[in-house]
């Protein structure tokens, strides 16, 4: 299939050319640059409150980012998936009282 046009005037047949063809002053197609890499960021707005919550010392319960974030466990937890995809090494830690709390490995208690 032909990227010009035909359109019909009366009898006679005019040729169109698209509007890329012929124009010498438009500016270039820039080039892809590649990614760059940068170092990692903190997160922002409720994933953010839930990553300060499980770096601070004794961690967070479900209970507690539910609370705090106002979204419901299930979705809690999504945000807990996605913040070690992002390369965070989130543990759980069930306490002698049953109560499981989320916290960034490496941290302190």
């Amino acid at each position: 299939m032909s990227p010009f046009k035909l359109h019909l005037f009366g009898s006679a047949q005019t040729e169109v050319l698209p509007a890329s063809v012929g124009h010498h002053d438009a500016p270039p197609i820039a080039e892809a640059e590649s990614p760059k890499v940068s170092s990692p960021r903190l997160p922002g707005g409720k994933l953010g409150v839930i990553f300060s919550r499980i770096a601070a010392s004794p961690g967070a319960t479900i209970e507690e980012l539910t609370e705090e974030t106002g979204w419901q466990p299930h979705t809690v937890r999504a945000a807990i998936s996605r913040l070690r995809r992002t390369g965070q090494t989130i543990i759980l830690v069930a306490g002698s009282d049953g109560a499981k709390t989320y916290r960034l490995a490496g941290g302190e208690g």
